[in-house]
């Protein structure tokens, strides 16, 4: 769910950090209860701040039709966020910790409440303390979700708002065999090509983007918002739970998963434009008949010792970045204590093991273990050892003209607050890994990550610093990472960063000259730098025209220092991006659109074609340590 927010800004390379940074601000303050009757009910801290006896109440209907929609589902959240004392800010300190998947809760002064609309599509959210709101709506159906409309309250005030949701499109047709015929409970999912920090991804859109074939073969997936869609179907047989019939040697052939028309590569699926509450029909896929392969294997543990089915999980994951869609993934596990996965079309592939606590597998194990296999039919045999992960240790150097610790003075007074991340940049597969991180560093800046897996980029967060490289030894790889297999030990981790830094900001306005609601793309002209994940490629969205200006910054202890400049009032359609590496950069505007940001999907490509494209139209400045380079944009339909 999105939140309210002065600026949405997307950090590329330090998006765990800043969570961190998030999460250290939402103190252990009770203030999260929803009355699913009908009430939100703030927390006692934010009932403390202010007159809890605000009000906020409205009604949901189509845009199209004015018709009342019942049973959205509205959330309205909001307040004024308790100030920090004089001096201290929203700043990570040096034990970093993630909290838990429901453990959040609201700041002091802020509040929540989540409703359903009635027969008559109002809704009221009572007991509501002064400040700013952000009023979300999601609805079943043919509707897309809203984009947030934000309302100010008074102490103990009313306010009411109209919603109106655009209603979706839809794509129909069916799913058929290689002879034509109908396939029954087929699986067909329409996805969107996203790139996001670099990684192409094919992403489900809309509200109810997946289907299963009746008995005609016939799907219908809705609720998607206006673009181009890519639809793709796989038929999963049931899992073989006897050895295969086929005599040995003997090839067997079955159902790829395939994209619309007709085939198995991403490149050549064929695009469907989707229109706002409008059906495109007659999109059908025949899927392609292909020579299947098997996977069979052992898995062991850390210790050498055979695993059996009740001590371990294994499962079989496809790429990621080419298809919402992949083959079945049960391992049938043998007499011998060997496992196989069968019917498994040419592909390349990750055989992933999950060792299993009492039964069940955590999803953050404390061993696991991952072999990768091309499969082109016949049989491919896998050998996997699980393990606890690799371990990087390393420190981090700051460079600059304030000196090693003149980064301290980005924030207040106290322990480190610099932290150290890995970033999974792993472009085809989904591997486990135990690391919980933020990893801490020390006051001397040294550091230490465990339970590592996969291929992951090493992502430092320094307050007031920019990232310069990252080093093993002599290697640099900063761009690319390591590949860990989950046995490695690393102790000669290098992260070189630098509090000579440079800013650019600016403003984005309309054709009219209204502020506009924009994507601002910052990268270097290098294009050695636009790799996935790279931390030099940067993006924020400007708060958006008609959002209330946020509350007037509090006071800091150095007037003029880093953390008075990052309080500093950003005005609606206004950008700021700071601690960049001085240097020659392109700034480049990608308009919103209206649907993409209801469906979540409104940051623009950044992958190196989608940067290169930029490059033609964007503006091209140079900004040196300690300067602010100010760019007026406009962008024009």
């Amino acid at each position: 769910m999105n939140r309210p927010r002065d600026v949405a800004r997307v950090n590329l390379p330090v998006l765990v950090a800043l969570s961190v940074l998030v999460t250290a601000a939402l103190t252990s303050v009770s203030g999260q209860a929803v009355d699913r009757a009908g009430q939100g009910q703030p927390g006692t801290a934010a009932a403390a701040a202010t007159n809890p006896a605000g009000r906020i109440t409205g009604q949901v209907v189509a845009a199209d039709t004015g018709a009342t929609i019942r049973r959205a589902t509205v959330t309205v959240e909001g307040g004024t966020r308790a100030r920090s004392p004089v001096g201290a800010g929203l700043v990570a300190t040096a034990q970093l910790s993630v909290a838990e998947p429901g453990g959040m809760t609201m700041p002091a002064g802020m509040a929540r409440c989540e409703v359903m609309t009635d027969e008559a599509g109002r809704f009221e959210c009572a007991n509501l303390p002064a400040g700013r709101f952000a009023v979300y709506v999601r609805a079943t159906g043919p509707f897309l979700a809203s984009q947030p409309r934000f309302l100010e309250l008074a102490d103990g005030a009313a306010a009411s708002v109209t919603i109106r949701l655009e209603r979706g499109g839809s794509i129909t047709g069916r799913v058929l065999d290689d002879g034509g015929e109908p396939v029954t409970m087929a699986q067909v999912v329409a996805g969107e090509r996203q790139s996001v920090n670099g990684l192409v991804r094919l992403v489900p859109g809309g509200s109810s983007p997946r289907a299963t074939t009746n008995d005609l073969g016939e799907y219908r997936v809705f609720g998607l918002p206006p673009g181009d869609f890519i639809v793709s179907a796989v038929w999963n047989p049931p899992p073989l739970r006897t050895p295969s019939a086929s005599p040995p040697g003997e090839p067997r052939y079955g159902l790829a998963p395939t994209f619309h028309p007709s085939t198995t590569a991403f490149h050549a699926a064929r695009p469907v434009s989707v229109r706002a509450g409008q059906e495109t029909g007659g999109v059908d896929v025949t899927l392609a008949r292909v020579l299947l392969g098997s996977i069979s294997g052992r898995v062991t543990d850390s210790t050498g010792a055979v695993l059996a089915a009740r001590q371990v999980s294994v499962t079989l994951q496809a790429r990621r970045n080419v298809s919402v869609a992949g083959p079945a993934s049960f391992a049938r596990w043998k007499d011998d204590g060997g496992f196989v996965i069968e019917n498994v079309p040419p592909g390349q592939y990750a055989v992933v093991a999950n060792v299993r606590v009492n039964d069940a597998t955590p999803s953050v194990p404390a061993e696991a273990g991952f072999e990768r296999v091309d499969v082109e039919g016949g049989e491919a045999v896998v050998q996997i050892q699980t393990n606890t992960g690799a371990t990087v240790s390393g420190r981090i150097i700051v460079e600059g003209s304030g000196g090693a610790d003149g980064w301290r003075a980005a924030g207040p007074p106290g322990a480190s607050r610099a932290a150290i991340s890995p970033r999974t940049a792993e472009t085809g597969f989904s591997i486990p890994y135990s690391f919980r991180g933020p990893g801490s560093v020390a006051e001397d800046l040294t550091f230490t990550m465990t339970g590592l897996r996969g291929q992951m980029l090493i992502s430092p967060f320094v307050p007031g610093a920019a990232l310069k490289s990252v080093k093993v030894g002599a290697n640099d790889i900063t761009a690319s990472g390591l590949l860990f297999t989950g046995t490695e030990t690393i102790d000669d981790v290098t992260v070189t960063v630098t509090t000579d830094t440079a800013t650019i900001e600016g403003t984005v306005k309309g054709g009219d000259g209204a502020p506009a609601d924009a994507w601002i793309i910052v990268f270097p002209d290098d294009k050695s730098r636009w790799f996935p994940m790279s931390p030099f490629v940067r993006a924020i969205r400007p708060r958006p025209p008609g959002s209330p200006d946020p509350p007037t910054p509090a006071p800091v202890s150095v007037p003029g220092s880093m953390a008075d400049r990052r309080r500093a009032l950003v005005p609606a359609g206004g950008f700021r991006l700071m601690d960049l590496l001085p240097g020659r950069y392109a700034v480049a505007v990608v308009q919103v659109d209206p649907a993409r940001a209801r469906s979540g999907g409104s940051m623009p490509a950044t992958d190196a074609d989608a940067l290169a494209a930029l490059r033609r139209t964007a503006r091209i400045v140079s900004v040196a340590a300690g300067e602010t380079a100010t760019v007026q944009l406009t962008v024009r339909k």
